[in-house]
């Protein structure tokens, strides 16, 4: 069994549940890296990889702008439609992108 993680503070959890939460606090432009990596590190169709790249450098681009919680949910939206393909890879860093949006 081959178990791949990414991200901070990850874990794997068999045959039990996991209900800790984790609050990490990062630097902005090393979490939109890290993001960037993450995705890019993955095996999904390079369409959507390359959607998903476009939405989170959007994202960056807009930090600390009025126009930044709108990247923030276009992101998710791209991302609750490959939930399945970018879900695991994106999760970690999905407490601290909203973190970054209340602070914005």
């Amino acid at each position: 069994m081959t178990y791949l993680q990414s991200g901070t503070n990850n874990r794997v959890i068999i045959n039990s549940s996991d209900n800790s939460v984790n609050v990490v606090d990062q630097a902005p432009p090393e979490v939109f890296q890290q993001l960037l990596a993450a995705v890019r590190g993955t095996t999904a169709d390079p369409e959507l990889v390359a959607e998903m790249v476009a939405a989170i450098k959007d994202m960056q681009r807009d930090y600390n702008s009025d126009n930044f919680a709108d990247r923030y949910r276009s992101f998710m939206s791209v991302l609750a439609d490959h939930m399945q393909v970018f879900g695991p890879v994106v999760g970690p860093y999905l407490p601290v992108l909203a973190q970054l949006v209340t602070t914005n």
